[in-house]
């Protein structure tokens, strides 16, 4: 699937909790992207998920990218 407004929400509150509990945070992508039809909320979602793995890495929290087949471009960024 593609990254929308209630993805990029779910991403940013595991990270939360991941900060919360101080516990490494893993995600598993297979995704082409941003959600066309949402827009900007979607692209703002990118905006919002990049913030929170910059809390994770100030706080010195592993977080743990598996990118699997087929991830594109999009979601990397």
């Amino acid at each position: 699937g593609s990254m929308g407004s209630v993805v990029g929400e779910k991403i940013a509150r595991a990270a939360d909790y991941s900060l919360k509990n101080n516990i490494p945070f893993m995600i598993i992508s297979k995704s082409g992207g941003a959600r066309m039809m949402e827009a900007a909320l979607s692209l703002m979602q990118l905006a919002k998920t990049s913030s929170k793995l910059a809390q994770l890495a100030d706080a010195g929290i592993p977080y743990i990218s598996l990118c699997t087949d087929p991830t594109t471009g999009g979601t990397t960024a």
